[in-house]
């Protein structure tokens, strides 16, 4: 396998997970999503007649995207679907701060609900009162591509206080042992593929003889440990104290939990399967949330946590003041 650096900082202001309308995934939370926004944009369709906020995907749902498409992107073939990133959704939240222009409802502050309805509904709030986009990253993750940061974490760093199964200390931190990761007959779970990130002495990926019982060209610790680092920050996952000239202390990395539940070769570490995977976590982006602390009185990581209270949110992980999860 050649060296891939798989894309996964997916951003988007109000941060559906998947596709609304015609042939999309319409998950409930998304639509009622796209059904606010689309409301709150009826003055550049008129005549337009309001969407009851349901989460329900029929025809007046599409036919109002479709209106949309066709109305103000100017397209000729609407195809009646928002998909995460994509121009329909960046207009339909750029035209809600367009002076003159339509303000989305402010959704009365409930702390009940779903992790994905509580973020949404913060992420209007930060939008309509303080005209900030806060987004929401690493939304899209699948067990497979969680399973993939995961390894190279325990590879590299191991910011949790578990071991994997077969583990030694590397700078202070249990790590996966090199004489485990450099056993060509241990089988890697989950689609892992070890050539993605055990690497030789010239830093070429390791390739395995035919019946799969030996190596062709042997790991290196060294180089592996290297790749492992080089991947986590390809994918964007380490923190702002994980920078050249800083020591490799255990707060100096995120912690990445497994793509499923127990963990997989490996590692093998016994972990939870990732809230992010699960819909029950997101990490927002660090600088649109320095933003937001600069607008509040007092401008201070607290008033943050008091505001992510009022609508049911909280950072349960002090080194990582991106990561928000439902607070019961």
């Amino acid at each position: 396998m050649s060296d891939v650096i798989y894309p996964v900082r997916v951003e988007t202001a109000l941060s559906i997970s998947a596709s609304v309308g015609s042939g999309g995934s319409n998950r409930l939370e998304d639509v009622r999503v796209i059904q606010n926004l689309l409301n709150a944009n009826a003055g550049h369709m008129q005549p337009f007649v309001k969407l009851d906020v349901d989460g329900r995907v029929g025809a007046k749902t599409i036919g109002a995207i479709t209106r949309f498409q066709k109305v103000v992107l100017g397209k000729a073939a609407p195809d009646g679907r928002v998909d995460p990133g994509k121009a329909t959704i960046e207009r339909l939240v750029a035209l809600l701060r367009v002076p003159g222009g339509p303000t989305a409802p402010e959704p009365t502050p409930v702390v009940g609900g779903a992790f994905a309805q509580r973020l949404n509904r913060f992420q209007l709030h930060v939008l309509n009162t303080f005209s900030i986009n806060l987004r929401a990253n690493s939304q899209f993750r699948t067990e497979q591509t969680q399973s993939q940061w995961h390894a190279a974490h325990m590879i590299r760093f191991n910011g949790f206080d578990r071991r994997p199964v077969q583990s030694e200390l590397f700078e202070g931190r249990n790590v996966i042992a090199f004489s485990h990761l450099s056993n060509p007959q241990v089988v890697w779970g989950n689609g892992l593929d070890f050539s993605n990130y055990l690497r030789d002495h010239s830093n070429m990926p390791c390739r395995k003889t035919p019946d799969g019982r030996a190596w062709v060209n042997p790991p290196d610790a060294n180089r592996t440990r290297d790749r492992a680092r080089a991947l986590l920050a390809g994918w964007g996952i380490g923190t702002p104290k994980d920078k050249a000239g800083n020591p490799i202390g255990p707060a100096n990395s995120a912690q990445v939990a497994p793509g499923v539940a127990g963990c997989v070769e490996p590692c093998r570490c016994g972990g939870s399967r990732s809230k992010h995977v699960a819909g029950m976590a997101a990490d927002l982006d660090s600088g649109d949330m320095e933003k937001l602390m600069l607008k509040l009185t007092p401008a201070t990581r607290a008033s943050i946590d008091t505001l992510l209270a009022t609508y049911g949110l909280h950072r349960p992980v002090a080194n990582e003041p991106w990561h928000v999860e439902s607070n019961s």
